[in-house]
């Protein structure tokens, strides 16, 4: 939960939330069934957009890999090695497009477009 009061859940499953104010206290379960969110797998690799923090989460990562995105008009706008198994992008201050994300790892290559809205 955010400062705002807004649960986010990255993870499909059963939470339970207990907001407290003083002496009061509310409980309650929410199931996520779906995140919101883009997801791609191949093999071990994932990757993960999630459009209200504008962050693209790449996972599963083998020992050493490269994560290259371009814009559509195939201009390059974030290529690097990747030496640990996730890795995170900030994408909250690039122009809303629609990117092309690949990563590399040992033998894998995973492909995805994101919106960023």
């Amino acid at each position: 939960i955010d400062e705002y009061g807004v649960f986010t859940a990255n993870e499909p499953g059963v939470y339970t939330i207990t907001a407290t104010l003083g002496d009061l206290s509310s409980e309650t379960t929410v199931t996520v069934e779906e995140p919101n969110a883009v997801r791609e797998t191949l093999n071990s690799i994932e990757i993960a957009y999630f459009p209200r923090e504008k962050c693209l989460s790449i996972s599963n990562i083998a020992q050493k890999g490269r994560v290259v995105l371009t814009n559509v008009g195939g201009a390059l706008v974030y290529d690097k090695e990747i030496v640990t198994d996730t890795h995170e992008i900030d994408m909250s201050k690039w122009p809303q497009s629609v990117y092309i994300i690949r990563v590399v790892s040992d033998n894998e290559s995973l492909e995805q477009k994101i919106v960023n809205q």
